[in-house]
């Protein structure tokens, strides 16, 4: 019989392992040792760690990041001289940096849609989730490290892409408000937040993530329902300035971000087509207030977050 460091010989009484030649000290044996589960931050960060060294060799990663690189490349190939022909002499740094970012609303969109929609309902379709969350951690340190890696990926893409576009506008025409690019920034962050969050909650919600039918409910749907809306003047009496609203939606993000640097040649946006044909009547379609959109944009996606962590705990494995 063996028990607690003791050993019975064959007169039936028991010697401790001082006896022999064991001579370890309670240290070494690992015997005052107490074991526990790490924080729920360091579940979190550890989850996002593996889940960025996927994101490190996906196609989706290497894709966007040559994306923004190609910025550069059509500028010196000549493709924005073409564009704006004469109108460039005329431009000062801020309208050529936010025609620069023309395509903006459309990777707002799709850059989250591209990067959230899949991360959850992956686990369970390729059946990693059975064994991510059979490990001791709880689920919502699970959810939060997936959702954070994957805003890194999202603002290091986005950082990149602010970082050329301010580089190659000072080599062009000169330097940028370091004021009016922060802000920017800020408003494209924020706002890709709101839509990350949307997209990622949505995608709990689906066996196969989607990211093609997240993008056009963002860049299509959304905007399409607001110019309905507006253009109805039954609906319009009733809501009265709805559209002049619109801008606190986080579809509009990529708008607002790219007017606060200038005014673009054009812009890739619906919202920014529609507006043009109302301008062109004499009214004005959008007064932004950068502060306040950057708040509701906050608390939508943190109201989205909270949907996805209700539904993510009560799915069944």
């Amino acid at each position: 019989m063996i028990g607690r460091n003791k050993q019975a010989n064959a007169g039936g009484t028991f010697n401790d392992y001082s006896d022999t030649d064991y001579s370890a000290t309670d240290e070494e044996a690992h015997r005052s040792t107490e074991y526990q589960l790490p924080s729920s931050v360091n579940q979190m960060l550890t989850v996002t760690k593996a889940t960025l060294k996927l994101f490190s060799k996906s196609y989706t990663f290497i894709t966007l990041t040559a994306l923004v690189l190609l910025i550069p490349l059509l500028v010196y190939a000549g493709l924005l001289d073409f564009v704006l022909g004469d109108d460039m002499s005329v431009y000062d740094p801020g309208d050529y940096a936010a025609t620069l970012l023309g395509a903006l609303p459309v990777f707002i969109a799709l850059i989250p849609a591209a990067v959230m929609s899949k991360l959850i309902p992956s686990e369970f379709r390729d059946r990693t989730a059975y064994l991510s969350l059979a490990l001791p951690q709880s689920r919502a340190s699970f959810f939060f490290g997936k959702f954070l890696a994957g805003m890194l990926v999202q603002i290091f893409v986005f950082t990149l892409a602010y970082g050329v576009i301010a580089l190659v506008t000072s080599l062009e025409i000169g330097s940028l408000d370091g004021g009016a690019v922060l802000l920017a920034f800020a408003i494209t962050i924020i706002g890709g937040f709101a839509i990350s969050a949307t997209v990622y909650a949505l995608s709990t919600f689906m066996k196969k993530g989607s990211a093609l039918l997240l993008f056009l409910l963002f860049y299509m749907v959304i905007p399409a329902v607001m110019i309905l809306i507006d253009a109805n003047t039954v609906f319009s009496d009733i809501i009265g300035g709805f559209i002049d609203n619109a801008q606190y939606l986080p579809p509009i993000a990529g708008d607002v971000a790219t007017f606060t640097l200038g005014t673009p040649y054009e812009l890739m946006s619906p919202v920014y087509f529609y507006s043009m044909l109302v301008e062109n009547s004499g009214i004005t379609l959008f007064n932004y207030n950068s502060v306040l959109d950057m708040g509701v944009y906050a608390v939508w996606g943190a109201a989205f977050l909270l949907l996805g962590l209700y539904r993510f705990e009560r799915r069944e494995m």
